[in-house]
C-alpha cells in the first residue's frame, strides 16, 4: 500500500505520562505529558461496517491515524495532537516491507496516572 505524501497533514507528538523540566514551589517535579518522539501522521477513516462491527464488540475510539511504521513508538501510551492528548489503545503494526503503515487507535481524554 502506498499512500500520497500529502495526506501526512497532522504532527503528531508521542510519549508517557511522567515527571516533566518543570519544578513547582516545593522543587518537586511537575508531572505531564512527556514527548519522545514527532512524527506526520494521516487521518484514516473505516468504512460504515467496521465501524458497526466494533461498535458491536464494545470498541470505541475517538480517532485513527496512521504513520510510516515506526517500531520506536512501541512503548509510547499517548498521543497529542494540537494540543488534545489521547490514550493509544491500539498500534496495528505491519512492519512487512520497508515502505509499511501502522494504524493507531486512539481515545481522547484518557490518562495512565501510574
Amino acid at each position: 500500500m502506498q499512500i500520497d505524501t500529502s495526506r501526512f497533514q497532522l504532527k503528531v507528538e508521542f510519549g508517557t505520562y511522567g515527571d516533566t523540566d518543570k519544578t513547582n514551589s516545593f522543587g518537586q517535579a511537575i508531572q505531564g505529558f512527556q514527548t519522545h518522539k514527532t512524527l506526520r501522521a494521516f487521518s484514516y477513516s473505516q468504512s460504515i461496517g467496521q465501524q458497526l462491527m466494533l461498535e458491536g464488540n464494545g470498541v470505541t475510539y475517538d480517532r485513527m491515524i496512521g504513520i510510516r511504521h515506526n517500531s520506536a513508538i512501541k512503548e509510547d501510551t499517548l498521543a497529542r495532537i494540537n494540543d488534545v492528548i489521547y490514550a493509544i489503545t491500539n498500534n496495528s503494526v505491519d512492519d512487512t516491507n520497508p515502505v509499511s503503515y501502522d494504524l493507531i487507535t486512539l481515545k481522547k481524554g484518557v490518562l495512565d496516572h501510574e
